[in-house]
């Protein structure tokens, strides 16, 4: 299990955290748990027995040094640096303390489920088969429409909305039409896709 740290988490380092990740609070809530999420997979996916808990010392850690002053440039692969590196302390922790199983409390062992992690390997594998697919499939698409498509879904939420209005302006057709245009570049990549896949 982790050790608990002499430093902790205050709601004024969170608040600086979430203004790292996005200068509207609700978009940076929205981020903060899609980060929480991935760093919980990327421990998952190294079965760490206590990935939850990785997962939030290493928020910990990346928000102790934003409070200490560090301007992050790219906040998720901060994140992953940080997720690697305490992945390593994990591991030479867990190679220095080798103990016999008998004097391992029943609470403290591993709770790996093998059809887990088989089911994670498989969700990946997936995402990147299917990423490579959409890949292949934009680049099939005339370059303006590539770009298009590529710039509306580009953001989310409020910054999303605010987006598509200038693409709307940008390119001379009202939000329905902006819309409808998408729709259909959208439904070509879909079978595109499908074809793909059969």
């Amino acid at each position: 299990m982790l050790e608990k740290k002499e430093w902790n988490l205050t709601q004024q380092a969170f608040d600086k955290l979430l203004l790292q990740l996005h200068p509207n609070r609700e978009s940076a809530a929205k981020e903060y748990e899609s980060v929480r999420v991935k760093l919980v997979k990327f421990f998952e996916y190294r079965s760490c027995a206590f990935a939850e808990e990785y997962a939030d010392e290493t928020i910990n850690r990346v928000v102790k040094k934003i409070e200490l002053g560090e301007v992050i440039e790219k906040p998720s692969s901060y994140f992953l640096a940080v997720a690697q590196n305490l992945f390593k302390e994990y591991k030479r922790k867990g190679k220095r303390a080798a103990e016999s199983i008998e004097t391992i409390p029943y609470s403290a062992l591993p709770t790996i489920d093998p059809l887990k992690e088989e089911r994670l390997k498989t969700e990946v594998l997936d995402q990147e088969q299917l990423l490579e697919r959409l890949r292949n499939c934009l680049s099939k698409l005339p370059l303006a429409d590539r770009e298009l498509i590529m710039n509306y879904y580009e953001n989310s939420g409020k910054v999303g909305i605010e987006n598509r209005k200038l693409i709307a302006q940008a390119t001379g057709l009202s939000l329905s039409h902006l819309r409808i245009r998408i729709h259909r570049l959208r439904a070509k990549l879909e079978e595109c896709i499908k074809k793909k896949m059969a």
